[in-house]
């Protein structure tokens, strides 16, 4: 384990409104679960916003149109 260095929070921070975790990791060198990790503990002290990065904001639900009848087919 290696600890953050004060240049890795700052690009964590800069980065992160428009960035996935996944990019990030690549750029900083490290595992995703590090760096949602990370993450985790700057939302708790405020030094990340409270909502997630674009990416993994949840889609919104859309409904599913229904089939047409069976019968109703014309050929």
């Amino acid at each position: 384990m290696f600890r953050w260095t004060d240049e890795e929070l700052r690009a964590l921070v800069t980065l992160w409104p428009t960035n996935s975790p996944s990019q990030i990791a690549k750029r900083l060198n490290r595992l995703r679960c590090a760096i949602s990790s990370k993450a985790t503990q700057l939302r708790q002290v405020g030094l990340l916003p409270a909502d997630p990065p674009k990416g993994l904001r949840p889609r919104p639900k859309t409904k599913a149109k229904p089939p047409p009848p069976v019968g109703d087919n014309p050929i």
